[in-house]
């Protein structure tokens, strides 16, 4: 792929002009490739036309929301995706996630910034994405921790929803992705 924009301003007519300008560019100099992109304005975007592939970031359970919140939202997007005309196109879920502390364990399992509220968010949201065939893929976010801006809302100036840590520990999530992850290719590519 060649991704154009990961949540910048594709709801406005900057954006658009720009986005549009991006992916001629991109098909220009190399064809052999798909055009996507990331949105997290999934119901203004004007710039679906432009790209091959459909990517929305979506925090449903950690930014807003609870976890149950994702079915609503699949209905809900698919059906705008339809409505607009780009149904034809494959959709990914391109960041999806939580923040995680390594080695904060918890007995309350839906207490932000534990490891099992992270584990257990991402392995729902991976089965509920794993079973829609009209979802094409999904990108969970992110690898490992990194240093990001001073913002309240990110404790030690890092963004924390890796599943590892800065140092590249595991986290609980990391387990569960892996286990995951081996499920879905076994079930994918069963021989039966």
């Amino acid at each position: 792929f060649w991704s154009i924009q990961n949540e910048s301003r594709s709801d406005t007519p900057e954006g658009q002009k720009l986005f549009g300008e991006l992916s001629a560019l991109a098909k220009q100099l190399d064809d052999s490739r798909l055009v996507t992109m990331a949105t997290s304005c999934q119901y203004k975007d004007m710039c679906y036309g432009f790209v091959d592939v459909i990517g929305v970031n979506c925090y449903h359970g950690w930014y807003q929301g609870n976890k149950e919140d994702w079915m609503g939202e699949l209905v809900n997007l698919k059906a705008h995706l339809k409505d607009n005309g780009f149904d034809d196109k494959p959709l990914i879920i391109a960041e999806f996630g939580a923040s995680a502390f390594l080695s904060d364990r918890s007995f309350e399992r839906q207490r932000k910034y534990s490891e099992e509220f992270q584990a257990d968010l991402i392995e729902y949201i991976i089965k509920l994405l794993r079973d829609d065939d009209q979802i094409a893929g999904l990108y969970v976010w992110q690898y490992c921790d990194i240093r990001t801006a001073k913002l309240l809302e990110r404790p030690r100036c890092y963004n924390n929803k890796g599943i590892l840590d800065e140092n590249r520990k595991p986290k609980l999530a990391y387990h569960k992705v892996r286990e995951m992850f081996a499920l879905f290719d076994e079930q994918k590519y069963a021989i039966t």
